[in-house]
């Protein structure tokens, strides 16, 4: 996840610590009561790489995004767009489906594509 945590302290230790303490800053304002003195040290010296391990690790439920549903209508893909980045990378296979080689049409290729257009957009959208 190259969030970079506490040096020294693993998962088990994390939890442990968590649980007693509720929260990181929680933890960090009562290091004095954490036994153990190489552990002590590597809060304190770590102190502000856990808060912002925290801060990375911390999904924003408030992000403000103005987003309406008719926004999000498909209005298809730009065919040529689409050819081209699959050349560059070389997906030959999904260049045929696209019909590149055999002539078809990438209509023909995604007819079974489901797609809905969402009156409002809920929170059980966004979050899985």
């Amino acid at each position: 996840d190259n969030i970079p945590g506490v040096p020294g302290v693993g998962e088990k230790t994390a939890i442990k610590l968590l649980k007693q303490f509720h929260s990181v800053e929680k933890l960090l304002d009562s290091i004095d009561e954490v036994s153990g003195k190489k552990l002590k040290e590597k809060l304190e010296e770590y102190k502000e790489q856990a808060l912002m391990s925290k801060e990375l690790a911390t999904i924003m439920t408030n992000a403000p995004i103005e987003v309406k549903p008719e926004d999000l209508d498909y209005q298809g893909f730009d065919r040529e767009q689409v050819v081209a980045i699959f050349k560059d990378l070389g997906f030959n296979t999904l260049l045929e489906r696209l019909g590149e080689e055999s002539g078809e049409t990438a209509e023909e290729n995604f007819e079974d594509i489901n797609v809905e257009t969402a009156e409002e957009i809920t929170e059980d959208m966004l979050v899985s």
